[in-house]
């Protein structure tokens, strides 16, 4: 039987399969100790989902789950170690790293953050440091995919810190503002 999200979820909430039930409680356990922690309801929900696309992903039928299960270990350990597995690969995801929001830049990907790398490029220009268009685009898009990788833990936490600045344009050119006084004030100092 090939899996899916939904049949995944109902095996979890059914409590048909048990192991399963516990990599999710485990799973909800660590969302509670992270700076994701809502309420238990919302970490449950999380964690289901957490559980299900990892093994929608991973497994093609619930065998080669349980098969992957015993190679983890057994007993609770197993199911502790299956479920450390599956946080991990979810947070890594999350994770900010300079060279996805440099690719993100770089291929146009995301518009909010194209339009930011143009300012940042601009205010290049026009200051003491312009080497030309294409120089002060590449520094651009390396400035902001280092502030943002070493400031946020993820895009929500961005998109959040952005929408603190203001509106429209405003607060894109207020973040290039941050990321360039950043930037270019330490090669003055």
């Amino acid at each position: 039987m090939e899996l899916d999200i939904i049949t995944v979820k109902n095996r979890i909430t059914s409590g048909e399969d048990l192991s399963l039930k516990t990599i999710t409680d485990i799973v909800a356990y660590k969302i509670y100790e992270s700076p994701e922690n809502k309420d238990p309801a919302s970490n449950y929900l999380l964690a289901e989902s957490i559980v299900a696309e990892y093994i929608t992903a991973n497994f093609r039928e619930f065998n080669e789950f349980q098969e992957r299960l015993n190679v983890q270990g057994s007993g609770l350990e197993g199911l502790r170690s299956f479920a450390d597995l599956v946080y991990w690969d979810y947070s890594h995801k999350k994770e900010i790293r300079f060279e996805a929001i440099r690719d993100r830049i770089s291929r146009g990907k995301d518009i909010t953050l194209r339009t930011i790398t143009d300012f940042v490029a601009y205010k290049i220009k026009e200051s003491p440091y312009d080497e030309g268009v294409e120089i002060n685009l590449i520094s651009a898009q390396t400035f902001i995919a280092q502030y943002i990788s070493e400031n946020f833990r993820d895009m929500e936490e961005f998109q959040d810190f952005l929408s603190r600045l203001g509106v429209g344009m405003g607060k894109l050119q207020k973040f290039a503002e941050i990321v360039y006084n950043e930037y270019c004030q330490k090669k003055s100092s």
